[in-house]
C-alpha cells in the first residue's frame, strides 16, 4: 500500500497498560509509551479499555481517517525490539468490543481485532488525536466532536501535528510521538466553602451556581465550543426557611457537593460567557437576604477539584482557592495547612429599606 500509512501499529497508541488506580502520566518514565492513558475507562473488565486514533487535516481540521483499539496486547517482540502493541479492535458506538458477528464481546479476548480495525491515513500534514473508550464522533459537517456532559467519564488528548509519508508518520514506521498523546478526562470538579471571616457567626440561605454548563461539544482539534451548549442554575444549598448558623468559634463551616463543570481557561475573554457564578444569600432573615456575587475566572485545568472558600464579613466576601488533583483522591479539605490562594474579595450587597419603616434585623447587628 504505498500510498497508505499502513496499519498504525498498536505501541503507536499504548504500550503501558495501566491498573484501574488513577496515576497521572508524569508518573510513568517517559520511555515507557508514546501515548500514555491516565486512568482506565468504563471498558469490561478491570484494566480492559478501548481508545480511538483519528487523522484531522491541519487546515480545515476536518476527519481523514480513524481507527480503533484495544487494552489487549500483541506480542511481536520476536521480530520487533519492544514490539509489544495495542491491537486493533472492533467496536460499537459506545467504544465496547464486538466479535466477528457483530455481537457483544464480553471481554476483549472475545473481540474481533483483525488488522483492518486499526488507522490508516493519506499523505500530508495531520493532526493526530486519540480517545477512550473508543466511542464514535459526531458529525458536524466534515467536522467531530464529543458530546460534553456533567456525568459523562470520556479522555480526549490534545491535538498533536504529525505528517504522513507513504508508510511512514513523521518518519517513523512504529510512531514515537514527540509530544506524548496523553488523556484526559475534559471535565473538573467544583465546590463551594463557606466559613465565617470577621464575623462570629453568619447565616446562609442559599447558594446557587448560575450560568452553569449542563451540556455542550469538545471538538477534537479545538476544545470546549459553545455549538449546543445549554446551560442553568444548580442550587448547592437552599435553607428551605430556615438559614444554616455557622459560628466561628465552633469552627462552623459548609461544603457543597462536586459539580463538574468543563475544565478550560475561564480566564480567557474567549470563555467570558462560559463563566458560571456563584451566588450567595445571607443573613437569618429570608425575606430580606444580603448577596454577594462570586465569578469564576480562573483556568481550570482537567481531572482537578476546585474548591472555592468564601469567608464571609460584614461588607464583603474574602475568596480564596484549594486545588486537588484527581489522582490524588480529588479530596476537598478546608485545612489551613493547605495554604489556600487568597484570589480575590467580592462586596456584599448592603441592606436596603422597602417602604415602610423597617429596622436592619439580627444578623445585620452582629456586626
Amino acid at each position: 500500500m504505498p500510498h497508505l500509512l499502513h496499519l498504525f501499529p498498536p505501541a503507536a497508541l499504548l504500550l503501558s497498560f495501566l491498573s484501574c488506580e488513577r496515576v497521572f502520566p508524569e508518573c510513568l518514565p517517559a520511555e515507557a509509551a508514546t501515548v500514555l492513558f491516565p486512568l482506565d475507562t468504563k471498558s469490561p473488565g478491570a484494566g480492559e479499555y478501548t481508545c480511538r486514533a483519528a487523522l484531522f487535516d491541519l487546515s480545515t481540521q476536518a476527519l481523514t481517517a480513524q481507527g480503533t483499539y484495544c487494552s489487549l496486547p500483541v506480542d511481536h517482540q520476536a521480530t520487533v525490539a519492544g514490539g509489544i502493541w495495542l491491537s486493533p479492535c472492533r467496536v460499537d458506538a459506545a467504544g465496547l468490543p464486538l466479535r466477528e458477528d457483530g455481537t457483544p464481546a464480553a471481554a476483549l479476548d472475545e473481540a474481533d481485532r483483525d488488522a483492518r480495525y486499526g488507522l490508516r491515513g493519506s499523505n500530508g500534514p495531520a493532526y493526530l488525536v486519540a480517545a477512550s473508550p473508543a466511542a464514535a464522533f459526531s458529525p458536524d459537517g466534515s467536522l467531530r466532536y464529543y458530546s460534553w456532559e456533567p456525568d459523562r467519564e470520556l479522555y480526549v488528548s490534545d491535538p498533536v501535528p504529525v505528517t504522513l509519508s507513504g508508510t511512514w508518520l513523521d518518519g517513523e514506521y512504529v510512531y514515537a510521538s514527540s509530544t506524548a498523546l496523553v488523556l484526559r478526562d475534559r471535565r473538573a470538579g467544583l465546590c463551594v466553602r463557606i466559613e465565617c471571616g470577621e464575623l462570629a457567626e453568619a447565616y446562609i440561605q442559599r447558594i446557587t451556581l448560575r450560568n452553569c454548563t449542563l451540556a455542550g461539544r469538545w471538538y477534537l482539534t479545538t476544545g470546549f465550543s459553545t455549538a449546543g451548549r445549554t446551560s442553568g442554575d444548580v442550587v448547592l444549598y437552599d435553607c428551605g426557611g430556615a438559614p444554616m448558623h455557622l459560628v466561628r468559634a465552633d469552627g462552623g463551616s459548609w461544603t457543597s457537593a462536586r459539580q463538574t463543570i468543563p475544565a478550560i481557561d475561564y480566564q480567557a475573554a474567549a470563555n467570558a460567557e462560559l463563566r458560571p457564578q456563584v451566588e450567595i444569600l445571607l443573613g437569618d432573615d429570608s425575606a430580606h437576604p444580603s448577596r454577594a456575587l462570586v465569578d469564576l475566572t480562573e483556568p481550570v485545568s482537567p481531572m482537578t477539584d476546585y474548591t472555592y472558600c468564601l469567608r464571609v464579613s460584614k461588607s464583603h466576601v474574602v475568596v480564596s482557592l484549594l486545588t486537588a488533583a484527581w489522582d490524588d483522591g480529588g479530596t476537598l479539605s478546608g485545612d489551613d495547612s493547605e495554604s489556600p490562594g487568597v484570589i480575590g474579595t467580592v462586596r456584599v450587597d448592603g441592606w436596603t429599606t422597602p417602604e415602610g419603616a423597617y429596622v436592619a434585623d439580627a444578623w445585620n447587628d452582629h456586626f
